[in-house]
């Protein structure tokens, strides 16, 4: 069976590099589902010039019992053109039941074909004819190009796929109204954490899953069965640092440091109620907590223990008061024995923070960790150069993983996907997928499914700054 790729599925030059190309065309905005048998557009490719959304691109999988799906990319006119994207003519089979098969397992809907939109901020309408590309959109196209890595090994499964690829940024209000996405089995974005609630309301509502690939929320009112979230909360954060340093430490070495101020003091009863569910089955006790009135005139002295170590927590990501609270840790006589732990953000820190990392052997929980000696990474940028000239980043190994996983859910699981995930976790490029239901506080309600208030990433890898980068501290 061969696997058939007709014309590019991306841009040309990838719209990674430095020019803009006609991937980004528009399309008509309608509520309403095409006039015509096949699904292409109903005005010849016109557009509305009050539309404002713009589908990017589509790809379609055609189920063929003597050879596996092709990814084809068409004109609107059904004419084979590379390098822009396209409009499929010719879709997958369905059944008299409107594509709908029942499972013989149980495992709920399953379909003969799915759509899925892909909702990014390509900021199309600021493309210019062999112009630059918008710097805003960049990450938008390194997670496509990762997706596209993922279909083109898809493509090889027995499942009808097809994924219309819409620019968020472009008419936010008018999106959701479109047939593309009203359609749509899955929602994967988008990513502006503006347009977030919007589109949890509307997948709850109309029964789409929503996959959430980058803003991470925190307690969901309501509740929310269909919404994905994968990137960990801060919460989720907090309690795998809690897990990482009790297995290390005592909780009377624990100082929880931030600057007197609300959005840092009130972390630290994160890390308190942390500290309280896991002293469950552990030995007891709170965390000391010190909040700093003069981010820049204080002394560290009174808080390093006079034997035996201390353990500073810092969820701050301010980083002048982080490079101040490091140098001051450094300087003291006691440094070694103190142990800091930071967050996320740390990372993005200036390069002249790292001596201060590895001299303090600091630690960050991180959602993302690409294990550059990993043979299937190793294949991935391989993989990913030859088809686009670049190396991927860390949006580019997001991209491949949720598309290689909700691919994987759907074969299996069918649109049912979400109450299964606890029962998938799954090692992927970039992290590790361990989903888990966060139920809404509801009193005297036996049904625990109607209280999901979404899915999280419970995975969070814990790094050590060791010999000039961060690495796994196993």
């Amino acid at each position: 069976m061969r696997n058939i790729l007709k014309g590019s599925l991306f841009l040309a030059a990838l719209s990674l590099s430095t020019t803009s190309c006609d991937l980004f065309k528009k399309a008509e905005t309608s509520s309403k589902p095409p006039t015509k048998k096949n699904d292409q557009t109903n005005n010849q490719g016109q557009t509305n010039p009050n539309a404002g959304t713009v589908l990017v691109d589509t790809i379609r999988w055609k189920s063929d019992p003597k050879a596996k799906p092709p990814i084809t990319t068409q004109t609107q006119s059904g004419t084979s053109q590379p390098n822009n994207g396209g409009i499929i003519v010719d879709g997958g089979s369905t059944n008299g039941n409107g594509g709908v098969v029942t499972d013989s397992k149980s495992y709920g809907t399953i379909k003969n074909s799915y759509d899925l939109a892909l909702l990014l901020p390509f900021f199309t309408s600021q493309y210019t004819e062999g112009g630059a590309n918008p710097s805003k959109s960049q990450f938008a196209l390194d997670f496509y190009a990762g997706v596209k890595i993922a279909l083109d090994s898809l493509s090889t499964q027995p499942f009808n796929l097809r994924v219309n690829v819409i620019d968020s940024k472009a008419d936010f209000n008018g999106l959701l109204a479109r047939y593309d996405v009203s359609r749509a089995d899955v929602l994967l974005g988008p990513v502006e954490k503006e347009n977030v609630p919007a589109t949890m309301d509307f997948a709850n509502r109309r029964q789409k899953i929503f996959v959430s690939p980058y803003f991470p929320t925190g307690d969901v009112e309501g509740a929310n069965p269909f919404f994905i979230q994968v990137k960990p909360s801060l919460k989720t954060h907090c309690e795998n640092i809690v897990r990482h340093l009790k297995t290390r430490y005592k909780t009377d070495q624990v100082v929880l440091v931030g600057r007197r101020m609300d959005n840092e003091t009130s972390r630290f009863k994160l890390f308190q109620d942390a500290n309280s569910t896991y002293n469950q089955t552990n030995y007891g006790g709170r965390f000391d907590e010190w909040a700093i009135d003069n981010e820049t005139n204080f002394s560290v002295e009174p808080y390093i223990h006079q034997s035996g170590q201390t353990v500073f927590v810092v969820p701050s990501w301010n980083e002048a008061f982080v490079s101040t609270l490091l140098q001051k840790i450094a300087a003291s006589p006691r440094r070694g024995n103190v142990t800091v732990y930071g967050m996320p953000q740390w990372m993005d820190f200036n390069k002249s923070l790292t001596s201060l990392y590895q001299s303090l052997g600091v630690r960050v929980s991180s959602s993302t960790f690409v294990d550059g000696s990993n043979e299937n990474v190793k294949y991935f940028r391989a993989k990913f150069f030859n088809k686009f000239s670049k190396m991927p980043n860390s949006d580019s190994f997001l991209g491949y993983d949720c598309m290689m996983y909700i691919g994987k859910m759907l074969q299996q699981y069918g649109t049912t996907f979400p109450q299964y995930l606890q029962n998938e976790p799954e090692s992927v490029l970039h992290t590790r997928f361990n989903f888990a239901p966060i139920y809404r506080t509801v009193v005297n309600d036996s049904d625990m499914k109607s209280n999901v208030a979404k899915y999280e990433n419970q995975f969070v890898n814990m790094l050590r700054y060791q010999n000039g980068s961060f690495r796994l501290d196993e």
